[in-house]
């Protein structure tokens, strides 16, 4: 609703959350609702920057256009605004062909269904957040998983300034699942080929995560140092540490390991760095140790994520599984 420009419907709801919360444990909030709290709290204050920024702008008329405008502004293209005001079965009133054709072609899908895949995928990364924490990838068919994939990366391509990106075209559905990537520690198909093949997919992991951190500035900027963002921007290491672990979680079922340690090792190298998401640095050591075989190695990350003390959503169901899993090796 937010990204619509509902603001007022959008501002109804998210209020309303926290009437909703009454399971407790303890007397304590569970993680799940501590977490929906919080997201519902981010998306309230941002349309609240919205709101006061539309009327600093026009004091004495705080249209929905204006709120809208401002909303669109920092969150869709100027082409994302026309494709979703346009109405459906018809054309805008210039009557040119070209239009009528503009027109009818975008009638097809709904109005999310319009907006650029950048934009998608920024929609669309809450839900795969909690997908991710909720209930993970491994019972998702393969499609989805990649179509999952290419959500984050739009997201990703959207934090870099790239608003025109595109997905690009995948691999088709091999059979190769999450548990047998776990189970083999390789990518599919034959020998040095698909090593070079995995390595090099794990390099283009890692720029897409740095290019999306520096908000698209070329490296050299010294303003592209992480020292400078951080003070800059530091909700930006949340931004990009959560779709890389749901990006890494992803890849894991699709049978991209390397890839997907890639991702983890990001998340881990710079948890000192998440102030508002701190569950994904213990996650992502979590997840790395799954790729690992049983031994000391897979030991000492998930102690490693059991010592991180800091408090975090999730935090009680994490070390149980950690606590299994060091039972197991």
């Amino acid at each position: 609703l937010l990204a619509l420009g509902s603001v007022d419907d959008a501002l109804e709801r998210l209020e309303g959350v926290p009437a909703l919360i009454e399971r407790k444990i303890g007397g304590k909030l569970i993680s799940a609702e501590q977490f929906v709290i919080r997201r519902a709290e981010e998306a309230m204050a941002a349309a609240l920057v919205a709101v006061r920024d539309a009327r600093h702008a026009s004091p004495s008329t705080a249209s929905a256009e204006r709120i809208r405008g401002t909303l669109f502004t920092s969150f869709l293209t100027e082409d994302d605004v026309l494709r979703l005001s346009r109405p459906k079965g018809g054309a805008r009133d210039d009557g040119s062909a070209a239009t009528a054709a503009s027109s009818a072609e975008q009638d097809e899908g709904s109005p999310v269904d319009r907006l650029s895949p950048a934009i998608r995928g920024t929609l669309a990364m809450p839900a795969l957040e909690m997908g991710y924490l909720f209930n993970g990838f491994s019972q998702v068919r393969s499609a989805a998983v990649w179509e999952a994939i290419d959500l984050v990366d739009g997201f990703l391509a959207h934090l870099a300034g790239r608003d025109d990106w595109t997905p690009p075209k995948r691999p088709s559905a091999d059979g190769a699942s999450g548990a047998h990537a776990k189970a083999t520690g390789a990518e599919t198909g034959p020998g040095a080929e698909a090593e070079a093949e995995a390595e090099a997919e794990a390099a283009a992991t890692l720029a897409l995560l740095d290019e999306a951190l520096r908000g698209g500035r070329p490296a050299s900027a010294p303003s592209s140092s992480e020292d400078a963002i951080f003070r800059a921007h530091p909700q930006r290491f949340d931004d990009v540490a959560v779709a890389a672990l749901v990006r890494g979680a992803a890849l894991v079922t699709a049978g991209r390991p390397a890839a997907a340690r890639a991702c983890f090792h990001w998340v881990a190298a710079r948890e000192h760095r998440c102030l508002r998401d701190r569950y994904v640095g213990p996650h992502a050591l979590y997840e790395l140790s799954t790729l690992l075989p049983p031994g000391e190695a897979a030991a000492a990350l998930l102690k490693r994520a059991k010592e991180l003390s800091h408090d975090y959503n999730f935090k009680v169901r994490l070390h149980h599984r950690v606590h299994q899993m060091l039972d197991a090796i």
